[in-house]
């Protein structure tokens, strides 16, 4: 048991010490600063979208329910909406559509 311990804790610290390799993606430019604020700000920005979201998916399923279209449809653009202002504009203020 005692060579167990040792062995894991060896292992353990053989792990720890290794080098990764920086991710690189197309959608993140700019130095580390830069591309820690872009993604502080993403991680932020999203959740609000997806709260307003789960709101109006419910709204949307409560119109279905009365079988109230106009309000589903106005449910569905605010839907759409909220999720294009969540996601981030890349250089060309394009939308990343391929993200899904």
């Amino acid at each position: 048991m005692k060579y167990l311990t040792i062995l894991f804790i060896l292992s353990f610290f053989s792990a720890c010490n290794q080098k990764h390799e920086a991710v690189q993606g197309q959608w993140i430019k700019g130095n580390e600063q830069e591309k820690l604020e872009t993604i502080e700000n993403q991680f932020r920005g999203f959740d609000m979208a997806m709260v307003e979201t789960g709101y109006r998916y419910q709204e949307l399923y409560l119109a279905g329910q009365d079988e109230n279209w106009e309000y589903a449809d106005y449910q569905l653009e605010k839907i759409q909406k909220a999720i294009e202002n969540g996601l981030e504009e890349d250089q060309n203020g394009q939308l990343p559509h391929n993200i899904f």
